[in-house]
């Protein structure tokens, strides 16, 4: 029998190729150390060899999608034969769920929220549930702000960021002549990713410049029409979905990203550990923890072309320094992170459950 405590990470509908699972697989490696842990696939998963890349130690449920109240059923049924002293969901419907559960079973549990997006920019995302939970773990000081101007109590909200692995390879070579440009991630013409700003941007560029692009979506022909409406499809590859993608990049410039918003982008810490500077937009919410400008790359004002355009002028013709670009990153390595969830978690799980 262990004496550790127990905590279910309740996640809804996954990819398995994105940023929330990399934390995810992360994390469980960090806790199953203090945590009995127990991962519940609460809307399925689309990547279904995902999982197998957990920790062994990490237990883990997966309830079909294919059914509402067969789905339901199959967590209310968890819930009623679990005992955990913690749920920690990713979502809001699965904070409304596990709230609910908790009066019908008459069960005694912390409800801990962990959500990865804006608050007020993800559709999935339903604020007036976030008061249902009891505690908030926030991954970006942004997110942080969002739930204490919902009205809930900022003693309940613990800033905990994300993490990434301190790498030893490096990315980045200074390149005057022909800058090489990253993009990694979701295709979107618009919408969240705004690959269209991107293009729009780089179009305007007056250095010679190349962009390799990693990633799939349904916008991947739109954004492809549009490059060569740019004249400028024969400065882009795209590649297209890439199950490795760090492992294909070998010396780059810097990393590009044009989101409308995040939750905690990923990406950016996983450029900078490889020496890698980004250019950002300054989009709600994560980029302004993690982004110093001239030292580890650029901010740019939400939505500007023009001041995306110069960042790139300045990204390619500024000389970085790898250490500095490495360290700026120190408080999302895995020492400070395990630090700092494994405190929070420990000071929630000293109090009194509901």
């Amino acid at each position: 029998m262990s004496g550790k405590s127990k905590i279910c990470l309740a996640v809804p509908y996954l990819s398995g190729q994105g940023g929330t699972e990399t934390i995810l697989t992360t994390v469980s490696q960090l806790l199953i150390n203090d945590y009995d842990v127990t991962i519940l696939f609460a809307d399925g998963v689309g990547d279904v060899d995902w999982p197998a890349q957990l920790p062994e130690q990490v237990k883990t449920v997966m309830v079909s999608h294919s059914n509402k109240i067969t789905r339901l059923l199959k967590i209310g049924a968890f819930v009623l034969k679990s005992n955990f002293d913690a749920y920690i969901a990713l979502s809001t419907s699965l904070i409304f769920l596990f709230s609910a559960f908790r009066k019908l079973a008459l069960k005694k549990y912390h409800l801990i929220s962990w959500i990865h997006y804006s608050i007020y920019h993800e559709q999935t995302v339903n604020p007036k549930f976030l008061k249902l939970a009891d505690y908030h773990l926030a991954i970006s000081s942004g997110i942080q702000r969002e739930i204490e101007q919902l009205g809930i109590n900022p003693e309940t909200i613990f800033l905990v960021y994300n993490c990434v692995p301190r790498q030893t390879e490096i990315k980045y070579q200074f390149q005057p002549k022909m800058a090489e440009f990253i993009y990694l991630g979701r295709v979107t013409f618009e919408g969240q990713k705004n690959v269209k700003l991107l293009l729009d941007s780089l179009a305007g560029l007056k250095s010679d410049w190349h962009l390799t692009v990693f990633g799939d979506g349904a916008d991947l022909k739109h954004c492809q029409n549009y490059a060569e409406k740019l004249e400028i499809s024969d400065q882009i590859s795209w590649n297209g979905f890439v199950k490795h993608p760090w492992r294909q990049v070998n010396k780059a410039t810097a990393l590009l990203l044009a989101s409308n918003y995040e939750g905690f982008p990923m990406v950016v810490l996983e450029a900078m550990s490889f020496g890698l500077p980004v250019v950002t937009m300054n989009c709600p919410t994560g980029p302004s923890d993690i982004v110093k400008n001239d030292q580890n790359g650029y901010l740019v004002p939400l939505g500007s072309i023009g001041a995306y355009t110069q960042a790139l002028e300045q990204v390619s013709q500024h000389s970085f320094d790898v250490s500095d670009v490495q360290e700026s990153i120190g408080a999302f390595y895995l020492a400070s992170y395990t630090k700092r969830m494994t405190m929070t978690l420990s000071k929630i799980l000293r109090k009194e459950p509901r």
